[in-house]
């Protein structure tokens, strides 16, 4: 290894620790970004050159899938929850089928959701995918009833309304930092990656709303999508008394 691959190597360790060292202090984090400029400037390193080393580094070690959900039927509202989720935790996700033989010899399929990114970002995703299934049934219920093409109905109205929600915040955002915008273009690039990797094709995310828009279900869930506040750092409670609509 030459001199300048073992100052890349170090450069490289010392931006991993400003964002992987929980316990690490606002002083600890600013000496370690000093020492890497530093030490850029010194030996004339580019960003570029410190990104192609972590991506090669982190998409074998850092990239990860979390299965959040397996079921023999996948819901469309599923589909729109699980890119809520993604977008707010700043993960990537898909679907994946696969067949399995019942007892009696017949072949059925079950699909599984997996969520993809850094190791602390998917769990966060997969922990709360699976709290906002609860989340949203216990509120069609209470709002819809138990038919279950109303509840399905009002679920696909959450998730679209919730949806627009997020996209219209995001839109709204103030620009980030270069350390931020840094690591998020890095995260993006390594997911990437990973994607080419296991043969993924990223597919054109869909509108929910169709001619069910048109029902009282789809709208009241569209209505309870849009009031909702989803946050990857705490649990949401269910609101007490969940109403029945007429």
């Amino acid at each position: 290894m030459t001199e300048r691959e073992k100052t890349i190597e170090l450069v490289e360790k010392l931006m991993r620790r400003t964002r992987e060292n929980a316990h690490a202090t606002e002083a600890e984090i600013e000496q370690a970004v000093a020492l890497a400029r530093q030490l850029m400037r010194k030996h004339q390193i580019e960003m570029a050159e410190i990104l192609a080393r972590e991506e090669e580094t982190l998409k074998q070690e850092d990239i990860v899938e979390q299965e959040a959900r397996t079921s023999s039927k996948l819901f469309r509202f599923e589909k729109g929850l699980a890119t809520c989720v993604a977008k707010v935790c700043g993960v990537r996700w898909f679907y994946q089928p696969s067949q399995y033989i019942t007892k009696g010899g017949n072949f059925r399929t079950r699909y599984t959701i997996k969520f993809y990114g850094l190791r602390v970002d998917t769990e966060a995703a997969r922990i709360l995918f699976c709290e906002m299934l609860i989340v949203v049934r216990a509120l069609a219920r209470g709002r819809v009833g138990t038919n279950s093409t109303a509840v399905e109905t009002y679920c696909e109205g959450f998730a679209s309304g919730l949806l627009k929600k997020i996209n219209d915040q995001m839109r709204k955002e103030e620009p980030v930092d270069n350390k931020t915008k840094t690591l998020i273009d890095t995260t993006g690039m390594l997911m990437e990656a990973h994607e080419k990797r296991i043969g993924l094709k990223t597919a054109k995310s869909r509108d929910l709303r169709s001619d069910k828009a048109r029902s009282f279900a789809f709208s009241a869930g569209w209505q309870d999508g849009q009031d909702y506040e989803l946050n990857s750092e705490k649990k949401e409670r269910l609101p007490e008394n969940t109403p029945k609509l007429n």
